[in-house]
């Protein structure tokens, strides 16, 4: 009796470009994970950083117009 059997070659690099680009897809979602509390405390730190900043302006500029108040007045 005659076997018919066909074989057929199966292409697996469509299966590794998918594990490929899913792979991608967690690396950069567990980068942005890690990424965001860092970033987030930086931005934090940085504002009360311009705050301060500020806040010594203001209280410069409060003090020369106090110095100047007092040199002007007379008793």
């Amino acid at each position: 009796m005659q076997q018919n059997s066909t074989t057929q070659t199966t292409n697996n690099s469509v299966d590794l470009r998918s594990h490929d680009a899913q792979a991608s897809i967690n690396n950069v979602m567990a980068a942005l994970i890690i990424m965001f509390p860092i970033m987030l405390f930086v931005a934090v730190k940085a504002y009360k950083g311009y705050r301060i900043a500020l806040l010594r302006k203001q209280i410069a500029t409060l003090e020369k117009l106090w110095h100047l108040d007092v040199k002007n007045k007379k008793y």
